[in-house]
């Protein structure tokens, strides 16, 4: 999602990009901007057939080591979330499918972060909130291109316990999930 959504950054949002929103790739940069620069909010955003994804579900040893690197890493979040899930992920419609995938990503990146015992404290003193949230680009959730679904806060994934959290305010409006546990 691109940052400059939120208005003027410059001194005001502090931001890490990589392919496939990976904590693991860029850990220390995020941690800095957690732990030091004391940011309240944490996004991790995914979207609707995500190329990251659908590289890291290929066979992808023809590409440069680099991008082999990180791509092992967003193969093993997948692979580590199907596990720890239990769902069955074998949708025929490939961009359904790679948008589930993306979103069990987003679920897999906050779980990682809320590991980390300063990451978790922070957000159990209510001082950090972690935010998953999906854009639409493809229409995959059927209300609209480029809308935007909430779909995990704090590690909460389930839909009704989003939609009754009264402290998200217009967030818990757009609560929305492709893969229903």
């Amino acid at each position: 999602m691109p940052v400059n959504i939120f208005g003027e950054i410059f001194n005001r949002i502090f931001s890490v990009e990589n392919i496939g929103n990976q904590v693991k790739t860029n850990e220390g940069s995020i941690l800095y901007g957690l732990l030091h620069l004391q940011t309240p909010l944490m996004i991790v955003a995914g979207h609707t057939d995500c190329g990251a994804i659908k590289a890291a579900e290929s066979n992808f040893l023809e590409e440069p080591m680099a991008i082999r690197s990180e791509l092992s890493i967003v193969k093993n979040s997948l692979d580590e979330g199907r596990l720890q899930s239990g769902l069955v992920f074998d949708s025929q419609d490939k961009q359904l499918l790679y948008s589930q995938l993306a979103e069990l990503n987003v679920d897999m990146q906050i779980k990682y972060l809320l590991a980390n015992r300063a990451v978790a404290d922070l957000v159990d003193k209510k001082e950090l909130m972690l935010l998953g949230v999906m854009v639409d680009l493809h229409n995959v959730y059927g209300n609209g291109y480029g809308a935007v679904y909430t779909s995990n806060v704090n590690g909460e994934c389930n839909n009704a316990v989003l939609q009754g959290t009264t402290n998200l305010g217009c967030l818990a409006e757009r609560v929305k999930r492709l893969m229903v546990k």
